[in-house]
């Protein structure tokens, strides 16, 4: 069963029991109607006030902003503010970083590099490169990795 046919089954019983209450079927119908009206916009702006959260691309960076509230420009929690995050679009990852991982993420912006028959290479700005990987899954989880060590050196 979906909402609709829910919705229309609960809208035809309550118009049967105001019709028996003593409503006019017109009078009863705006009634329902300007309550429909009521709730979809509540619905709406529940949906408006809800966080949005993004995390931050750096392995295992726990992070969280709210960009909900940061494009409508509603007030936000102070541990999900948007202020220092930086939008990111390499060629393997795209999304958000941190303030803590942005410069991190501008040193070792990875580049795929020589694509071959037997694989393709990632390659890092600060000159990294992974091995030879068939699936881009294992060549991205090598730059992690390096990303990783990289912050604990």
């Amino acid at each position: 069963m979906t909402a609709q046919t829910s919705t229309d089954g609960i809208r035809a019983r309550l118009l049967a029991y105001l019709q028996t209450a003593g409503l006019s079927t017109a009078r009863a119908t705006a009634n329902l109607d300007e309550l429909e009206d009521a709730v979809r916009e509540a619905e709406y702006r529940k949906r408006l006030e809800e966080p949005i959260l993004r995390n931050c691309l750096f392995p295992g960076c726990l992070r969280q902003f709210d960009i909900n509230a940061t494009m409508s420009g509603c007030p936000t929690e102070p541990n999900r503010s948007a202020e220092g995050w930086k939008q990111v679009r390499p060629t393997v990852a795209t999304g958000y970083v941190c303030p803590d991982h942005a410069p991190l993420m501008e040193r070792h912006q990875p580049r795929w590099g020589e694509r071959t028959e037997a694989g393709a290479v990632l390659t890092c700005l600060c000159g990294w490169s992974s091995p030879t990987a068939r699936w881009a899954g294992y060549a991205v989880a090598a730059w992690q990795n390096h990303l990783i060590d990289t912050e604990e050196a």
